[in-house]
């Protein structure tokens, strides 16, 4: 391309965004305008980036997502190892009471029949 076409092109290029970003238009409109523009100037290459960019983000949101769950389940999980060793300490204590409840039931009879 001789310089001449390519400053035209550029000139076209900047002059389209300058007026469709100076028309009084909602953000959705401009936006939709500057990527149409853009697009027909790069052969449709914009729309394709700006889709990488959409999967990209979500992959980005889905792996932040997956790392809330992950670290609720750990914590979750660690709770409930720790609700059971309480209670296996528990029951294990309430197990040795009952054993010194017998065995001190055992020693009594035993003392009264001698």
């Amino acid at each position: 391309m001789s310089k001449k076409s390519s400053g035209f092109l550029m000139g076209m290029i900047v002059g389209g965004t300058a007026a469709i970003l100076l028309t009084p238009k909602s953000g959705k409109e401009i936006y939709s305008e500057l990527i149409a523009h853009l697009d027909g100037a790069t052969e449709g290459k914009v729309s394709h980036y700006l889709e990488i960019a959409k999967e990209i983000t979500a992959v980005e949101n889905l792996n932040k997502e997956t790392t809330t769950v992950t670290d609720l389940f750990q914590s979750v999980s660690q709770d409930s190892s720790k609700d059971i060793e309480i209670e296996i300490e528990e029951d294990i204590i309430l197990e040795d009471q009952h054993m010194t409840d017998d065995i001190s039931m055992v020693i009594n009879i035993n003392n009264e029949s001698n």
